[in-house]
């Protein structure tokens, strides 16, 4: 009787979890299901339970007599058969990986209501084409739209402030896209490989951008902006075509921030609570000018990692002093000290952000070194989320001289920690990257029925899954220098 009763109990507490909802479907169609998730609000975070052949979505904007707010993190992702979805205004935000993988999904349409996008929201959609942003979001998250091959037309809301690392990465059709009077930054690769675009806009708003956002775009491809804007800036230094409107309205920022402008947890002090530069580098980060670098790395929750501060196209310098931030997901447990100069650097006795790196010339010359002059090594806390964080360097410019004393300009390349939910190369999810992961791999480009996310096996970063990644993941395996994404 107690085993009865125990089955009965275990069933009722199933059924409770998720609730039927009947929507207007198409003869061929089936009524989706939805589990749910109450939020501290009292409003409801929802997601698709099965129904993987579901073609026409109407997201219900209320269930169980909550009102629905949130699509929850892998939403409806997979559902290839998935053509049309209907997002009602009551969604204030779209969860991580929400529609990742909808193969069949044509068009999409961001209702204003909405203001967070999660990452990789849309990623990989190889057949949606057109998608609109509504006017409330912000910020345009990393890898938003990563792999969607045929999207030909995007348009952002006129709130939107920034665009991700990678947001557009690999849309090889784009050809149209706006940029409102809001935006202020582009980041890192925001739209690598997108091949048919051939020109965009960008207005005065502008004022900071990450390293070449438009490499591999069509050939000849133009910024229009206003003369002298930063946006001339951006294509000046990566060589991309400009044509000028006109005079900028206002005098625009050169500076490129080390950040994206919208607030986020892991946001790095901009002022250190000791002594602050009192004045940044006038001059954004240029590859081809002096430049201080911050390396970047990529680690799992719980990694000791390394990070190298090095001085690039080095001109003559006899003295520099260095500002190091990080944020709080990092732990700080040591400093080297590299013999790159005559003498070394040196740091101060505290390892907490900001940390200052010093160095001057021991025999009062002029040392035209290049390299790797401190390495501090950072213990990544056990609970730190899947994303980016930034590590920045600023200076005060009279602390950058030569043996003259005549100050020094140099730009700063900031360096990002990346963190990963999962191993770069561990197709197969068991922690480790062995043969095991090629065997995976191969079955999974063979057609055989394996649970591969495409994200973890796509380990050349293109955006696809298939031989190209079997080989660098061979060659890794063998010793050979390579980079698994």
């Amino acid at each position: 009787m107690k085993k009865t009763l125990s089955v009965i109990l275990a069933l009722a507490l199933l059924l409770s979890c998720f609730v039927v909802v009947p929507v207007s479907a198409e003869a061929d169609d089936i009524d989706p299901v939805f589990t749910y998730e109450v939020l501290d609000d009292g409003t409801a975070m929802i997601k698709l339970y099965g129904c993987d052949e579901i073609k026409v979505l109407n997201i219900p904007p209320m269930i169980d007599g909550l009102k629905v707010t949130a699509l929850a993190p892998d939403f409806c992702y997979f559902r290839r058969n998935l053509i049309k979805v209907t997002i009602p205004s009551t969604v204030t935000s779209i969860g991580k990986e929400a529609f990742l993988c909808c193969d069949s999904l044509s068009s999409l349409v961001i209702p204003d209501s909405v203001t967070f996008i999660d990452w990789y929201a849309f990623a990989k959609c190889i057949n949606l084409t057109s998608l609109t942003i509504g006017n409330s979001v912000t910020a345009i998250p990393d890898f938003m739209c990563k792999g969607c091959d045929n999207l030909t037309t995007v348009h952002l809301g006129d709130s939107v402030q920034s665009i991700g690392f990678s947001s557009f990465n690999s849309c090889s059709s784009l050809t149209d896209i706006n940029f409102p009077d809001s935006i202020t930054y582009i980041d890192q690769n925001a739209f690598t490989n997108c091949s048919s675009l051939t020109e965009v806009t960008i207005p005065a708003s502008l004022s900071g951008f990450g390293y070449r956002p438009f490499d591999g775009c069509a050939e000849g491809f133009t910024i229009k902006g206003y003369s002298g804007s930063v946006a001339q800036t951006l294509a000046g230094y990566y060589g991309y075509g400009f044509t000028a409107i006109e005079e900028a309205p206002t005098e625009p920022l050169t500076e490129e921030p080390t950040e994206a402008p919208t607030e986020a947890p892991t946001e790095p002090p901009t002022e250190a609570p000791t002594e602050a530069p009192t004045e940044a580098p006038s001059e954004p980060f240029n590859p081809e000018a002096p430049y201080f670098e911050v390396s970047s790395v990529k680690a799992m929750a719980g990694d000791e990692i390394s990070v190298d501060i090095a001085v690039r196209n080095n001109p003559g310098i006899t003295a520099l002093s260095v500002i190091v931030s990080y944020p709080d997901e990092l732990t700080m447990t040591g400093i080297d000290y590299p013999f790159l100069f005559s003498s070394k650097a040196s740091g101060g006795n505290k390892l907490q952000s900001p940390f200052t790196v010093s160095w001057y010339s021991s025999g009062s010359v002029n040392e035209t070194e290049n390299g790797v002059f401190a390495t501090l090594t950072f213990i990544v806390d056990d609970h730190a989320a899947v994303g980016d964080y930034l590590i920045t360097l600023s200076f005060d410019e009279d602390n950058v001289f030569d043996i003259d004393y005549n100050n020094v300009a140099f730009g700063v390349k900031n360096g990002t920690l990346t963190v990963y939910d999962h191993i770069p190369g561990d197709a197969n999810g068991d922690d480790k990257v062995n043969m095991k992961d090629i065997v995976f791999l191969q079955q999974y480009i063979n057609g055989w029925n394996v649970n591969l996310r495409k994200e973890f096996g796509d380990v050349n970063g293109d955006g696809k899954v298939n031989m190209k990644d079997i080989v660098l993941l061979q060659q890794f395996l063998n010793g050979w220098e390579v980079v698994l994404k």
